[in-house]
């Protein structure tokens, strides 16, 4: 009696770890007919897609899943996360942070994430800074399928024509789709300043690849790096990477020859002038340092 009663609770537990939902936790994951990687498959899933465990393989690595009115097949462990929080937005917000600190960079992958991102935002349960980070983690990727998207493509038209809120188009240097650098600003200003949220993102859209290049004309350059780390300096000037950002911006200023303002024209030089104050206001704020005291030295010779 007391060996089936032990044997009616493993089998109770084995029972419930099998009926277990779990959430992709890939782009396209490909499911398999067989416990193994490779073989004939038998569908896939999408990032995000709920599945039921069904069975465990005999060494482990493998685990057998299916979907309602999708596919079954096998897949591998890191493909799929247990949904065993409170909540299903803990796991969702996981998998959205982890892809994002290793994404893929094919366009292809990065689609299939955005448009599971878009998704998510109609999620009631979410806090405004949980949208928010939502929000943000979708426009970086949109950032990534801009400059992945192989260029001249009819999937990349398609794409575009659908983004032309979020992206533009420079045929200048560069040349390519960009993400529009004051979607990051504005998402900023709405995260609570205590939050570290908001210097991520504000950190992000300082080193936001833009279209176009200076080709050392001062306006241009001072200008360009007023929107980028100007404006995070503006908005965290003691922030966790103000000093980094001092320290580029420095970096960029001092191989450019001061002197060269003085060939501009009247209008150039006053604009060279106007954005090399705007700095020095901007770096006023920021913690004292060599590097900073070099760029405000570069900044006075203009």
């Amino acid at each position: 009696m007391k060996y089936l009663f032990f044997a009616l609770i493993a089998s109770f537990f084995s029972l419930s770890i099998l009926a277990q939902e779990y959430m992709v936790a890939q782009p396209k994951v490909n499911t398999f007919k067989n416990p193994a990687s490779t073989g004939a498959t038998a569908g896939n899933y999408r990032i995000g897609t709920k599945v039921k465990l069904l069975e465990k393989s005999a060494n482990g690595k493998f685990l057998k899943v299916s979907q309602d009115k999708g596919a079954t097949g096998w897949v591998t462990p890191s493909q799929i996360v247990a949904l065993d929080k409170p909540t299903p937005k803990e796991i969702f917000l996981s998998i959205a942070r982890s892809y994002n600190s290793k994404p893929k960079e094919d366009g292809a992958a990065n689609v299939e994430v955005e448009n599971w991102l878009n998704s998510l935002k109609t999620d009631k349960t979410l806090t405004p800074t949980e949208l928010a980070e939502v929000e943000f983690l979708r426009l970086v990727t949109i950032q990534r399928i801009a400059r992945s998207i192989p260029f001249g493509t009819n999937e990349l038209k398609s794409w575009t024509d659908s983004h032309k809120k979020e992206v533009y188009y420079s045929d200048y240097g560069n040349a390519g789709h960009f993400l529009q650098q004051d979607l990051l600003w504005k998402l900023e200003a709405t995260v609570p300043a205590t939050d570290p949220l908001k210097e991520r993102i504000a950190y992000e859209a300082s080193q936001l690849e833009t279209g176009g290049e200076c080709e050392g004309y001062w306006v241009c350059v001072l200008d360009r790096a007023l929107s980028k780390s100007g404006e995070y300096l503006k908005r965290h000037p003691k922030g966790t990477n103000a000093s980094e950002l001092v320290k580029s911006v420095l970096e960029e200023f001092r191989y450019l020859d001061p002197a060269e303002v003085k060939s501009y024209d009247a209008t150039g030089q006053k604009l060279a002038k106007k954005s090399a104050n705007d700095w020095k206001t901007i770096l006023n704020k920021t913690a004292e340092s060599s590097e900073k005291k070099q760029l405000i030295a570069v900044l006075n010779k203009l």
